[in-house]
C-alpha cells in the first residue's frame, strides 16, 4: 500500500487536547459574562502549546472577541514593553477595528510619550509629542495605568482575547505589566492566556508566576507529551492508510519522538523528503 502524505505535513485536526480545549472554552464563556481570566498555559517546547491557543482563537472570534497578542523574542528580553510594542503596533494598525473609535486611537499618543517606538503608529499631522518629564518609576505608574484604562474602554465595547506567547523570554517589566493588568481586569471581559516553556523558566518569571500563585490571578494548564493511541491518531490523521499498515511505523515514530507533536511533524516531514523522487 502506498503512503499518502499530507504534503504540509501538519496534523489537521488537534489531537490528545479535549479537556483542556473544553476548558479555554469554558474561560471564554466566562469572561463574556464579565469575568476577567488568566490562563497560564505551560510545557516543554514543541508539545502544541502554539496549537492550543491557535484552537483557542478561532472559538474567541466565534464568540465575538477581538484578539490581541504579542509574542516574546529572545533577541528582544533586554528590551522594556517588548510583548505589549508588538501588540500595540497591531491596535493601532489601518486594519484595526480599534481605530474606528476615536477614543482609543486617542490613547496612541499618549502611549507615545512613554514608549517612542509608538511614534509611528500616529496619524500624518498629528502634533509633535512632547516626551514626558517623569522620573522613571512615575513613568511607569502613568504607563501602567494608561494601559489599563485602554483595555478597560476596548474592552468595554467587545470582549479581549489578550495572548502573550513565549513568556520565558519576557523583559522583567513587562511581566510587572502583566501581573498589574490582571489585578485590573478582573471584573472585565478580558481573557488573557500567556504561554511559556516549563524548561526555560528564567529567574524573573519565577518570580512573576509565584506573584500569579500567591493572589490567585491565574488558572495553570499543563501542556504533557501524547500518549501512545494519541500519536497513532495523530499518525491516522495525516497519513491516508489503514492503521494496520503503519503499526511498525508507529512504535518507531513513538519511540524517537516521545509524544511531542511538534517532533511528529518533523519526523514525518524527514520521511517525505527522504521518499520523494
Amino acid at each position: 500500500m502506498t503512503t499518502a502524505y499530507n504534503p504540509s505535513v501538519i496534523c489537521p485536526i488537534l489531537i490528545g487536547r479535549t479537556a483542556e480545549l473544553a476548558a479555554f472554552h469554558l474561560l471564554i464563556d466566562q469572561v463574556k459574562s464579565g469575568r476577567g481570566q488568566v490562563a497560564l498555559l505551560w510545557g516543554e517546547a514543541g508539545v502544541g502549546k502554539s496549537r492550543l491557543v491557535a484552537e483557542t482563537k478561532t472559538y474567541a472570534a466565534s464568540q465575538g472577541f477581538l484578539l490581541l497578542q504579542g509574542n516574546c523574542f529572545q533577541a528582544d528580553r533586554a528590551f522594556p514593553y517588548a510583548p505589549f510594542l508588538d501588540l500595540l503596533r497591531s491596535c493601532f494598525s489601518s486594519s484595526s477595528p480599534l481605530t474606528r473609535h476615536n477614543d482609543l486611537t486617542s490613547f496612541a499618543q499618549e502611549f507615545s510619550r512613554f514608549l517612542p517606538d509608538v511614534a509611528p503608529l500616529l496619524p500624518e499631522h498629528t502634533p509633535l509629542v512632547v516626551p514626558s518629564s517623569l522620573d522613571p518609576e512615575q513613568e511607569q505608574r502613568r504607563l501602567f495605568a494608561l494601559l489599563l484604562h485602554f483595555f478597560t474602554r476596548a474592552a468595554i465595547r467587545q470582549p479581549l482575547l489578550f495572548i502573550v506567547e513565549d513568556l520565558h523570554w519576557s523583559d522583567e517589566t513587562s511581566l510587572e505589566l502583566l501581573l498589574y493588568l490582571a489585578r485590573g481586569c478582573r471584573h472585565l471581559p478580558i481573557l488573557f492566556v500567556l504561554t511559556y516553556r516549563s524548561d526555560e523558566v528564567s529567574a524573573e518569571l519565577r518570580h512573576g508566576l509565584a506573584e500569579f500563585d500567591r493572589e490567585h490571578l491565574a488558572q495553570d494548564f499543563s501542556l504533557q507529551r501524547l500518549a501512545r493511541a494519541d500519536v497513532d491518531a495523530m499518525l491516522q490523521a495525516i497519513f491516508a492508510m489503514h492503521q494496520a499498515a503503519h503499526t511498525g511505523l508507529l512504535e518507531s515514530i513513538y519511540q524517537l519522538t516521545e509524544g511531542n507533536p511538534f517532533f511528529i511533524e518533523e519526523v514525518l516531514k524527514s520521511l517525505d523528503a527522504s521518499t520523494s523522487p
